[in-house]
């Protein structure tokens, strides 16, 4: 999720400029400004609609990858809550903590689709907290 908030920053920034297609040059140099380019170049090319985006379209693609690994890491922590000997407490909290990043990256796709660009970042970065508390709360 760290790399989507970077992305989302990023790309951000640029959204002023008309809508065109990006080429896998401009996929490299946003993916640059992250802390693992080469992840972030290949995940998104990994999503076929990559090949034809804009920058909109780029960070929908970005937000929806950020929102199926979210889903997927709630799915976890359910099963945990469910099924670990270890005190149920902290994976609860993760769950909550996942739950509200899902939240607020819905609302991350809808400040794309009606352009409100400065919400984006603020729920952008709202969005990890999530991850960051439930990571906490194991120290």
């Amino acid at each position: 999720m760290l790399m989507m908030f970077l992305l989302l920053i990023n790309i951000d920034s640029s959204l002023g400029r008309p809508s065109t297609k990006l080429s896998g040059n401009e996929v490299q140099e946003i993916c640059s400004t992250t802390q693992n380019p080469s992840f972030c170049v290949q995940t998104l090319n990994s999503d076929p609609r990559t090949a034809a985006a804009d920058l909109k379209g780029l960070a929908g693609i970005s937000i929806d990858m950020a929102k199926a690994n979210a889903k997927e890491t709630a799915t976890l922590i359910s099963f945990l809550v469910e099924n670990s000997s270890e005190p149920k407490g902290r994976y609860q909290t993760c769950a909550e903590n996942y739950d509200d990043s899902i939240d607020s990256l819905d609302d991350c796709t809808k400040s794309v689709s009606s352009g409100d660009y400065n919400s984006l970042n603020f729920q952008a970065s709202a969005d990890m907290d999530g991850p960051v508390t439930c990571l906490d709360s194991f120290d």
